[in-house]
């Protein structure tokens, strides 16, 4: 029998829990691919984390914070641009990595932006799987993921393929 503190050492995965911390060195599906191209941005739960995944107009995926620093937003109510996502509030653009590309109503070409970022994470879609790295630095396979075994299918099938799963699952 586990003592409490065991089983929390276990099962608490937020950040700076020892699980948590080993559960960030590695790839985490996050959603079916297919469930993005019908809602551009969704909010999730990883980790003990709230933040939103979105899919730019430019096809690039990113995963970030929920929050938008400027007036506290929410980001899931937020659109897609060209190059990430956009705050419904005041406008400002963040990509996926969660650096803030453009802040309206500012100069243009000014640097207020560059010192703007709130968290942000690599999304990247395999198999017709959105998959996460929610770790930094040393704690984090940073390595780009390959389709190892993974049907070398053109998008547009896994897609409907994934389609159809969710129908039968759903």
């Amino acid at each position: 029998m586990l003592t409490a503190e065991q089983n929390d050492r276990l099962t608490q995965v937020g950040p700076g829990t020892p699980m948590g911390e080993l559960m960030r060195r590695y790839w985490i599906p996050i959603r079916p691919y297919a469930q993005l191209l019908d809602e551009k941005v969704m909010a999730v739960r990883i980790l003990g984390e709230d933040l939103v995944l979105f899919r730019a107009k430019n096809g690039n995926l990113g995963l970030v914070g929920q929050i938008c620093p400027h007036r506290n937003a929410q980001l899931k109510y937020g659109f897609p641009g060209e190059d990430g996502i956009r705050c419904c509030y005041h406008g400002w653009m963040f990509d996926g990595t969660g650096q803030c590309i453009d802040t309206p109503m500012e100069v243009p070409g000014g640097a207020f932006k560059d010192n703007i970022k709130i968290t942000g994470y690599p999304a990247q879609e395999l198999g017709g799987l959105v998959l996460g790295l929610h770790g930094t630095g040393a704690n984090a396979t940073t390595a780009t993921l390959e389709p190892a075994g993974v049907s070398e299918c053109p998008a547009a099938d896994r897609n409907r393929r994934a389609r159809l799963q969710l129908a039968t699952v759903s």
